[in-house]
């Protein structure tokens, strides 16, 4: 059902390899892995261990909102009809895969990660996108980039329609926009199915790690939400 995929770019904290033990734990089959700049010793498209390495082949960072839609592109070529994709710094829920199959949404853009910005009631909520006097642009507080999943012919119109194409940052806000423009929803759940973990941001060495960064609650183990249910 799940077209997998990992952007990463080489810095000096990496947890790329826990990242990769969490999302198989979650159930995830073959993992796309697509490195920005070339972090990686293997330079071409290698695969190991139901992995699957690909690069940029620049010295050049192209930023991480163009890496996650190069990947996106990448992955809406294949036959699943849904397409998840994680920041290399991430725990995610174990058995996630199998509780996605009978519960994501069915429509719009799904945010795996929830901010604590966005912390609330149980279950799946849908982010306000509509804009007012004191909130004009109401998708910049989309902050699930850390976990986006969305069905083949989503990512494929988002590409070619993506709100924002000037920006190299900010891929959950121009999401927002497009959906918001498209009269989509975006979604996010209560409690978080992935928890942000990294202390240095993937991309940007100084980007703070503030509360906005991580999960309020994190859902460890789909089997809490089965009990709960």
């Amino acid at each position: 059902m799940f077209s997998t995929g990992v952007i990463t770019c080489h810095r000096k904290v990496s947890y790329l390899n826990q990242t990769l033990r969490s999302i198989r734990a979650a159930g995830f089959g073959e993992i796309h892995v697509y490195a920005d700049g070339n972090p990686l010793p293997l330079m071409t498209t290698t695969r190991c261990n139901n992995v699957v390495w690909q690069t940029n082949h620049t010295a050049v960072r192209l930023g991480p909102k163009p890496t996650f839609k190069q990947l996106l592109w990448i992955l809406a070529h294949h036959d699943e009809p849904w397409i998840v994709i994680f920041e290399d710094d991430v725990q995610v829920a174990r058995g996630l895969r199998g509780w996605l199959e009978e519960n994501i949404p069915q429509e719009g853009v799904v945010s795996l990660y929830t901010s604590s910005a966005h912390d609330g009631d149980d279950g799946w909520q849908q982010v306000n996108l509509t804009p007012s006097p004191d909130q004009p642009w109401p998708w910049r507080n989309c902050l699930g980039a850390c976990a986006l999943a969305m069905r083949r012919e989503t990512a494929l119109d988002y590409l070619a329609n993506d709100p924002q194409q000037e920006r190299t940052d900010r891929g959950g806000a121009s999401l927002g926009e497009y959906c918001y423009r498209n009269d989509l929803p975006f979604w996010v759940h209560n409690p978080s199915l992935v928890q942000h973990v990294g202390e240095v941001s993937a991309f940007r060495d100084s980007f703070p790690f503030t509360d906005q960064r991580r999960a309020a609650r994190f859902c460890e183990d789909v089997e809490q939400l089965r009990v709960t249910a």
